[in-house]
């Protein structure tokens, strides 16, 4: 029986069959000897033009190569699927091909999703080189003071910070509850009238607890009006008795407020029905457009999730 040798891991070699593995997991290419080619391609390139740099150990370097490798991935469709090496090499390392050969009758034309991708690449490209340029071998910007802009210095720090609220601006107003926006298709007309539905159902509920409760205040109103109308009348034509007379329904303080006619007290009654009818809907109408918002919220990721998932 032969003795089973034991040999040392070179260093390195552990995190790249990690990326390797990874981003095939991610690719799913039909010939995995093709991928994997175009995967030492692409990460030699980039060894290359970033000699100071780990590629597959920093996380900025290796997002960049990782957004290269799935570009050269989905522009070749490896080489229509046929597994064809040599178009891997002339895309990846930028050969002379002429962009008539580049796009082949074969590959398959390019979708929304497909142009999304790319803008979100280049936005995310843009910001690691301009975050992290001495890893790009470019050199740091210099500003008006003359020293360079380092991640730390003030003139970085404004700009990452007004470029954090223009970002936060943008998502209130995309979560807002008047935000239109390009959502035209389907699954937001639909998640439109969802809502409409919602809205009316919770809206119909809330003014049926609200017309109970108002009527409920409105009748203890009228017993408390009806019956000092009453116990005036009766005071009046002296048929009230002596221990329900006037001094024993409140002191002389209080006659301003029972010389109030049954025209005035009704009038007040019915304002103050308004006042409380108007401040319930208004309440209630903001606890609606919070619900609303949230909805709209929660739908828009969901919607944003799926549609990267696919």
């Amino acid at each position: 029986m032969a003795e089973s040798q034991r040999y040392k891991v070179p260093q390195g070699f552990r995190p790249l069959l990690e990326a390797l593995a990874r981003e095939v997991l991610r690719a799913q290419p039909d010939d995995i000897y093709a991928f994997s080619a175009l995967f030492f391609q692409v990460l030699q390139r980039h060894r290359s033009d970033n000699p100071g740099a780990n590629v597959l150990e920093d996380p900025a370097a290796y997002e960049v190569f990782k957004a290269d490798l799935q570009s050269a991935f989905s522009q070749r469709d490896y080489a229509a699927r046929g597994g064809n090496t040599n178009n891997y090499q002339k895309a990846s390392l930028g050969g002379d091909q002429t962009p008539s050969s580049r796009r082949s009758s074969t590959d398959r034309p390019r979708s929304p999703l497909d142009d999304a991708a790319t803008k979100i690449q280049a936005a995310f490209r843009g910001h690691m080189v301009r975050a992290h340029p001495e890893h790009f071998g470019l050199q740091t910007h210099v500003g008006q003071t003359g020293q360079p802009t380092t991640p730390d210095s003030p003139l970085r720090r404004r700009s990452n910070e007004f470029l954090n609220v223009a970002d936060t601006r943008k998502d209130l107003k995309r979560h807002s509850v008047g935000y239109v926006g390009e959502f035209n298709t389907p699954e937001d007309r639909a998640a439109t009238k969802i809502q409409a539905e919602i809205r009316g159902f919770l809206t119909r509920r809330k003014v049926s607890a609200m017309k109970a409760q108002n009527d409920l205040a409105a009748t203890k109103i009228q017993s408390h009006i009806r019956g000092f109308l009453t116990r005036k009348h009766l005071d009046e034509q002296g048929l009230l008795l002596p221990s329900r007379s006037r001094s024993s329904l409140g002191s002389q303080d209080s006659r301003s407020e029972e010389q109030l006619s049954t025209r005035d007290a009704e009038s007040a009654a019915t304002k103050i029905q308004a006042q409380f009818k108007g401040y319930l809907a208004r309440k209630e109408l903001e606890r609606e457009k919070v619900a609303a918002t949230k909805i709209q919220a929660v739908y828009r990721g969901h919607h944003v999730r799926k549609d990267i998932g696919h």
